[in-house]
């Protein structure tokens, strides 16, 4: 896929599934069909071997067309505008997911959520665009215990290194860019400490 704004969603380097953006934006079930039943021409949707669907554009012009301003007129939008909306649907996916902090699990497929694998990629996104955030969506992430919710879920990150290493270098460059917003800077630094912690404990 290579629409504007493609470089969040990705895992681990790799595009997420057009039918779980259709989750993380908080669409209805199949939205992905339904945005693209008047583009056949241009792109189709093509299922992998897990049944998941991955947006196919036939042709680059497409792309450059949605790129460039003059061109799209009104179908235009900023890749910024792209991000925030996307790191603001994946905090109230985090919000919204029920998680037992008095368990412990050991792999994502073991949290009891709807769809993990959702939360996974939601939780791996929203530092990669949060100084991009609306200041009242962050609010509303900090003020509902969402940076605690992510400090829980850090110990399932740890057993991917790479995105890992990544993933934490983001939350140290949130907490300094929401300077600006102490409540959540200070919950983003307790975070990188709970994590920094973890890793010392794990040598």
């Amino acid at each position: 896929m290579n629409v504007p704004g493609e470089h969040l969603y990705t895992r681990y380097s790799q595009p997420l599934p057009a039918n779980q953006l259709s989750v993380l934006l908080c669409l209805e079930a199949r939205a992905e069909e339904t945005l693209i039943s008047d583009l056949r021409s241009l792109v189709t949707l093509e299922k992998d071997k897990h049944g998941d669907s991955h947006l196919r554009i036939y042709h680059k012009s497409f792309t450059d067309f949605l790129k460039a301003e003059n061109r799209a007129k009104t179908l235009f939008v900023l890749t910024s505008s792209v991000s925030a909306h996307f790191t603001k649907c994946c905090m109230q996916y985090i919000i919204k997911c029920p998680l037992d902090f008095d368990s412990r699990p050991t792999k994502w497929e073991e949290l009891s959520c709807h769809d993990w694998r959702c939360l996974r990629d939601a939780f791996f996104a929203i530092p990669t665009c949060l100084p991009l955030c609306p200041d009242d969506a962050v609010n509303e992430f900090t003020q509902n215990g969402g940076w605690q919710k992510m400090a829980h879920l850090a110990p399932l990150a740890y057993r991917r290194k790479d995105a890992w290493r990544l993933w934490l270098r983001r939350m140290e460059n949130s907490a300094r860019f929401s300077e600006a917003n102490p409540e959540a800077a200070a919950a983003i630094s307790q975070v990188v400490q709970e994590c920094r912690k973890m890793e010392l404990d794990q040598v």
